[in-house]
């Protein structure tokens, strides 16, 4: 369900990880290399499907990492949300909308190593922050967490992000 579309205006996400996998690499895989994995670890594509995979499993695992922000005693919904006016386009992939007034704005992003929130990973959440408060007009404090595989360095904007999940807390 999205945060602010009505029940008509739905957007649908296929979430079983094993379909996505056999539709994006098998199905129309007519290749017989054995070094088919190998041979792509630092495609394009590949890295695209990593983070797209990344981010189902997140999705899997909200009451995980509710417990791991230390709300999972706090009431909420859990949303997706797209910009019907930004351009360019502006998608939030989970909003956590907690009973206690507080939205979690929650950005993934899978990576091999510690990520550092760089001046455009900044720039990029501040937009989608600021476009969330004005389509929505919520009085609701925004708490900005990053999900990632292996956490955050201390470096560069660290400081824009209120709470982080890795991936081993979500298998907590």
């Amino acid at each position: 369900m999205s945060f602010t579309k009505p029940k008509n205006d739905v957007m649908y996400r296929l979430v079983d990880l094993f379909s996505l996998f056999w539709l994006k690499y098998v199905e129309n895989n007519n290749t017989k290399d054995e070094y088919f994995w190998t041979n792509r670890l630092d495609d394009g594509g590949r890295r695209a499907w990593s983070g797209h995979d990344f981010e189902q499993l997140c999705l899997h695992h909200v009451s995980q990492m509710k417990n791991e922000l230390g709300i999972s005693g706090v009431s909420t919904s859990v949303y997706t949300w797209r910009s019907i006016k930004a351009r360019p386009g502006v998608q939030i992939d989970l909003l956590i909308d907690r009973k206690d007034g507080v939205i979690n704005l929650c950005e993934m992003k899978f990576s091999l190593h510690p990520i550092s929130i760089s001046k455009q990973i900044d720039q990029d959440l501040q937009l989608k922050r600021s476009t969330f408060l004005a389509e929505t007009n919520t009085r609701k404090a925004i708490h900005t967490t990053m999900v990632t595989t292996y956490g955050l360095t201390e470096s560069g904007y660290r400081a824009a992000v209120q709470s982080e999940v890795t991936l081993d807390d979500l298998f907590d």
